[in-house]
């Protein structure tokens, strides 16, 4: 449970960051869906583990 809610805070983050990120360097069309995808699969997936382990201590 812990996963999946870090990963759905994380992918609206990542969502945020990777689309100013990618903007800001230029990138338009495919290559922006891309690297705002691969931001937001990052970002869901390092802050889900976070959240994890986090409730499996707390648990």
């Amino acid at each position: 449970m812990g996963f999946m809610m870090g990963f759905a805070v994380g992918m609206a983050a990542g969502a945020m960051f990777g689309t100013f990120s990618c903007l800001r360097i230029g990138m338009r069309g495919r290559e922006l869906m891309g690297g705002v995808g691969k931001t937001m699969m990052q970002s869901g997936g390092t802050f889900g583990t976070f959240m994890a382990i986090g409730m499996g201590i707390r648990c």
